[in-house]
């Protein structure tokens, strides 16, 4: 449903390389540069800037990315839904989110699924680094995450702050305490998130070493960090909001922690920059914000 032109022209943005691309299309370099002529001729603007490395996307370029990519997502949604004879289609909102922020979209998805009834939503997690950018080129709607690297070519439509903390078992020796620091973590095997931001920022502390005969574990998810902590006296790192409304006290508490060098982190709500969200992405964006508030 997408045209031809359209669908070299993201294929190619996403290689940045008219060889490449022709590789993965299966038809001719020349024939895949004679599309993206025609498609810059009838844009009466260029899309990518050539250089000796390849080819480059230019604002009007990242423009039509997005669009191009906003328009195959819906395109492909639309196909699949028609061939398995489904005719009312309804609204549609894409989100991508970070780990620890994933169960705050889904309670502000089920909210909004209840505000308006029919309502497809799709929830992708991915890095925090990610999440601008797949909202800037089209491949999510909104994007919720811990701020990191640039956010340029989106719209920001909300921050919030949020302290790093430590997590332990509830009975935890730890637990109750009204702060802990450095010297009180590395008596304790730790329990780092993996992948992410705030791990790479625990990382280049370097003083986080546990004394000899403790470990530490990375862990690629939220629940795995709070299955560890829950089952041991391992004690874990994680941003404070990540654990609103997600922790049994019973079984888990949050602990003060003191590290100077880690201040507050800022969550932030994406948007595409200069297109009005439907009805629907509004709606649910609003949730979303009054959670975060909340």
């Amino acid at each position: 449903m997408l045209s031809a032109r359209l669908r070299y022209f993201l294929e190619v943005a996403r290689c940045g390389s008219l060889s490449e691309a022709s590789q993965h299309l299966r038809i001719t370099v020349s024939a895949v540069s004679r599309q993206i002529a025609n498609l810059e001729s009838e844009l009466a603007t260029p899309l990518f800037e050539r250089t000796h490395r390849g080819m480059t996307l230019t604002p009007a370029g990242v423009a039509l990315q997005g669009y191009a990519t906003r328009s195959l997502a819906d395109s492909e949604r639309v196909t699949r839904l028609l061939r398995a004879g489904v005719r009312d289609l309804g609204p549609h909102v894409r989100v991508v989110t970070s780990d620890g922020l994933s169960h705050l979209a889904v309670d502000a998805a089920i909210a909004a699924q209840g505000l308006l009834p029919g309502l497809d939503i799709t929830l992708h997690v991915a890095a925090s680094e990610e999440i601008a950018p797949m909202v800037r080129e089209g491949a999510a709607d909104l994007g919720l995450g811990f701020r990191a690297g640039s956010a340029q070519d989106v719209t920001i439509l909300g921050t919030w702050s949020s302290a790093v903390c430590a997590m332990a078992r509830a009975g935890h020796p730890l637990a109750g305490r009204g702060e802990v620091g450095i010297a009180d973590l590395l008596e304790f095997n730790l329990v780092l998130p993996a992948g992410n931001s705030l791990g790479r920022l625990v990382a280049l502390l370097g003083a986080l070493r546990p004394r000899e005969g403790r470990g530490v574990l990375q862990a690629g998810t939220l629940d795995c960090m709070l299955r560890t902590v829950e089952g041991s006296d391992a004690v874990g790192i994680v941003t404070a909001i990540s654990l609103r409304d997600r922790i049994d006290a019973a079984r888990c508490v949050r602990i003060p922690l003191s590290l100077p060098p880690l201040g507050p982190r800022t969550v932030s709500l994406y948007a595409p920059r200069g297109r009005a969200g439907s009805e629907a992405e509004q709606r649910f964006a609003a949730l979303l914000m009054a959670r975060l508030a909340g």
